[in-house]
């Protein structure tokens, strides 16, 4: 090799530059082969470092699945954490059906979560796949167990939402309070995903499907900027039309931090402001009224260490005395319904072990010390009208002011003047609820439209909406305008001094159309981006000028004169033996 050769060799690049740049390669090749093992180990047990080929159609079709097994188990868990307003009737309900008593809530809560705790990481491990542009190989336990969680949970959360209808107008009621904050986390996280997208679709070569998957995703983008025209928020008001707060009637006194239809209750539920008190009423065999909700006092009491043999008796075939024999608090600490035991005090602990189930006579002597509005659901009725019949003799006899006094399920004459409830699983009209001098109405969370709601609020008919035990749902009637609501809660929703949000209507028209504007911004910057790097590295080598080659170039060309001098020494070395001979 000549000097002159060897200096202009020598002249292309610098030794440090060379080093550098022999260097850099080598550390940014280590790390990405370190990640490509470590996340090819996990999402599809390949730790080995290779080179992965490039990824088959089934690869894609199971990331297509986990994206859709994905939305199936985020609404399954949603689902979850709306029915916590519901999670005594829940477990209730599963005790009756399995003879079980458990916390069933709290488990399929866990379990859904921990469901979607590992498919969200599987899905993190593919997009990561995608950055590195590894291979979508998902190993084949992975996908038995997406495949068996996703029909687990989302087969429960079906059977749940057939058995319990109830429970997915809870979810749609949600969606008013959440909708304007869930419509911004959508289009944020589908402006971060658009380059995800746009890499995959300028390496497409079928034009019909660049086409179709390019209109299917300005039609998905568009739904999400304008979702907003069809959110119906009533917390999103003028400061000066949020209504006035609801009054609380406790349900079956403060249940959610002491035993059911006690005393202990009824005094916690006063003590704390409460406006009522809602309780149910049975009647025993020598027709004593007495605090109950169910028929029978197996739930409620410790009947089965009293009268073994005697737990599935209904309320009318024990007596007064009897009764007064069990004990209706001890079951509420040794089952903690509402996870509260760990707060309670010493004195409340031994308070509650106390705890009897009252008589009416006793329930409304408190009530009416107390100037309290008490509000009455007759569990045991029969057709000659006897059990209605003592219970209005005790009332009357209490001399509790017949105003306080709220009658649900009855229209007997002898309550004219008492507070006549309607309580019922419909939107009856304003002219039949006038017609037959109801002044209330008392309806589940899930029956009555908004628009009925304001209907009746105009026609001065009041709302008692039951059961509200979360501050989502208690916020969301509160904006409505409800006028009472029953509750288990009543130690929480007193404190609320205001719904958990409401946003000014100008307030959020900015926040919507700033949030949409800086996302079509990127999502053109992003496509822009992606579409110019694909036409320039679509040009031909001839047409780039040498003075913008880079150092990569210079670096094959020194290679190709190496290669040129060790050619030309071979030859000369070879004539050169060739004379000798």
């Amino acid at each position: 090799m000549s000097s002159n050769d060897q200096a202009t060799r020598e002249s292309f690049v610098p030794e440090q530059e060379t080093s550098s740049m022999q260097k850099a390669p080598t550390r940014r090749q280590g790390l990405h082969g370190c990640c490509s093992s470590l996340l090819g180990g996990i999402y599809g047990c390949r730790w080995k470092k290779h080179v992965p080929p490039p990824s088959t159609a089934c690869d894609l079709i199971w990331f297509f699945l986990l994206l859709l097994f994905t939305a199936v188990i985020t609404i399954s868990l949603y689902l979850w954490l709306v029915i916590e307003n519901d999670e005594a009737n829940f477990n209730t309900y599963l005790h009756n059906k399995t003879g079980i008593r458990f916390r069933w809530y709290t488990l399929m809560l866990i379990s859904t979560s921990i469901a979607f705790s590992y498919i969200a990481l599987l899905l993190v491990l593919s997009l990561c796949h995608s950055v590195l542009k590894l291979q979508l190989y998902m190993h084949h336990v992975n996908r038995v167990f997406l495949v068996l969680l996703t029909l687990l949970f989302g087969g429960i959360m079906v059977v749940v939402g057939v058995m319990e209808k109830q429970e997915w107008q809870l979810v749609r009621l949600s969606l008013h309070m959440t909708g304007p904050f869930l419509q911004v986390a959508a289009v944020v996280l589908a402006t971060i995903l658009t380059w995800l997208f746009v890499v995959r679709w300028v390496k497409l070569t079928v034009a019909a499907l660049r086409a179709f998957l390019l209109v299917l995703y300005i039609s998905f983008m568009m739904f999400l900027y304008l979702s907003p025209l069809l959110i119906s928020a009533p917390c999103i008001c003028h400061d000066n039309e949020v209504p006035v707060k609801p009054k609380l009637f406790a349900h079956r006194g403060a249940s959610m931090v002491a035993p059911e239809n006690t005393m202990a209750a009824f005094e916690y539920a006063i003590e704390n402001g409460c406006y009522g008190l809602e309780s149910d009423v049975g009647i025993t065999l020598d027709g004593v009224p007495v605090m109950l909700h169910d028929t029978t006092l197996g739930r409620t009491t410790n009947v089965a260490d009293v009268f073994p043999g005697r737990v599935d008796d209904p309320i009318w075939r024990f007596t007064a005395d009897e009764v007064s024999l069990l004990s209706a608090g001890q079951w509420f600490l040794d089952q903690d319904p509402y996870h509260q035991v760990s707060k309670l005090t010493k004195k409340q602990k031994r308070q509650y072990r106390k705890q009897t189930v009252p008589t009416l006579a006793e329930f409304l002597t408190f009530a009416k010390s107390h100037k309290t509005r008490i509000m009455f659901d007759i569990k045991v009725y029969n057709e000659n009208g006897t059990v209605l019949k003592k219970v209005l003799e005790t009332v009357k006899d209490s001399r509790i002011p017949r105003k306080n006094v709220y009658w649900i399920k009855t229209d007997n004459k002898t309550l004219a003047r008492s507070t006549l409830v309607a309580s019922t699983f419909s939107s009856p009209r304003v002219r039949h609820l006038r017609d037959n001098k109801y002044s209330v109405i008392n309806v589940r969370y899930d029956v009555l439209k908004e628009s009925t709601i304001r209907e009746y609020s105009e026609s001065n008919i009041e709302t008692i909406i039951y059961i509200v035990n979360t501050d989502w749902l208690y916020s969301f009637y509160w904006c409505l305008g409800v006028d009472y609501v029953t509750t288990d809660n009543v130690d929480e929703l007193r404190k609320m001094q205001s719904p958990i949000w409401h946003i000014q209507p100008l307030t959020y028209l900015i926040m919507w159309v700033t949030v949409d504007v800086v996302s079509v911004l990127l999502v053109i910057i992003i496509w822009s981006t992606y579409i110019y790097r694909q036409y320039k590295s679509n040009v031909p080598l001839e047409s780039i000028p040498l003075e913008h080659a880079n150092l990569n170039f210079t670096k094959a060309k020194r290679y190709v004169i190496d290669d040129a001098d060790n050619s030309w020494m071979d030859s000369f070395k070879e004539r050169k033996s060739l004379t000798r001979l």
